[in-house]
């Protein structure tokens, strides 16, 4: 049985000796966002399971925008 990753191909497999592209960049930092709002919003899902769809995803971009070192 394939996993998640290998039936839905998030970000093509790139060759790690050339340099990427600025559009292969923005298109793999897109697929990492993507892929961080799924984990947030089943983390909030979680912990908040009364909270509407619309509730969970407004928050876990909040929450998203809000991560910075």
């Amino acid at each position: 049985m394939k996993t998640y990753a290998e039936n839905h191909q998030i970000a093509p497999r790139i060759d790690p000796h050339r340099i990427l592209t600025v559009e292969e960049k923005l298109m793999i930092s897109q697929a990492l966002y993507q892929t961080a709002k799924v984990v947030k919003i089943g983390m909030l899902r979680r912990s908040y399971p009364d909270w509407s769809e619309e509730a969970l995803v407004k928050e876990a971009q909040r929450m998203l925008f809000l991560m910075h070192d």
